[in-house]
């Protein structure tokens, strides 16, 4: 496969995510995010989560803010 076919094969959902600004690189921090979920169902508060997973990552808990702001951002699919 080439990368023509690859970005041919998903232009639709690649518009979409540049239609809103979305950094592919996030990818790599789903782990991060589902974790804040599956945290705060429990009941724990927003500042121990994002210290316990600042902790985790090896990440100041300013960065998990930020990658929990960006992440929960609601998509347009227009």
């Amino acid at each position: 496969m080439t990368t023509y076919q690859l970005l041919r094969a998903n232009e639709s959902l690649l518009q979409i995510i540049s239609g809103n600004k979305i950094n592919i690189t996030d990818v790599t921090h789903l782990g991060i995010y589902a974790e804040y979920q599956r945290m705060k169902e429990e009941g724990h508060k927003v500042s121990y989560i994002t210290i316990h997973l600042a902790d985790k990552y090896g990440m100041t808990d300013r960065g998990v803010y930020k990658v929990i702001r960006r992440l929960k951002k609601k998509v347009n699919v227009d």
